[in-house]
C-alpha cells in the first residue's frame, strides 16, 4: 500500500495494524479495532462535516459494500 496515496494505515505502538482508511475525493471508507475507532473519531472525523456515515450494507464509489460483524 506504500504506492497508493489514498490508503492510510494506523499502527499501534507494537507496530500492529489497528485500522485502515481509504479515500476517494470526499468519500472515506474505514475499518479497524475499537482503539482505531476512538482515534479516528476523536482526532479526524470531528474536523470534517460528514453528510452520511453508513454501516452494514452500503455503496462506496459505485461499489456495493457488505460489512460483516466482528471482522476487520
Amino acid at each position: 500500500m506504500a504506492d497508493d496515496k489514498a490508503v492510510f494505515v494506523l499502527r499501534n505502538s507494537d507496530g500492529d495494524t489497528i485500522g485502515v482508511v481509504c479515500s476517494h475525493v470526499d468519500d472515506f471508507l474505514y475499518g479497524g479495532s475499537a482503539e482505531f475507532q476512538k482515534v479516528l473519531h476523536e482526532g479526524f472525523l470531528y474536523k470534517f462535516a460528514f453528510g452520511e456515515e453508513s454501516t452494514g450494507r452500503f455503496t462506496y464509489v459505485g461499489g456495493d459494500v457488505i460489512q460483516f460483524p466482528h471482522t476487520f
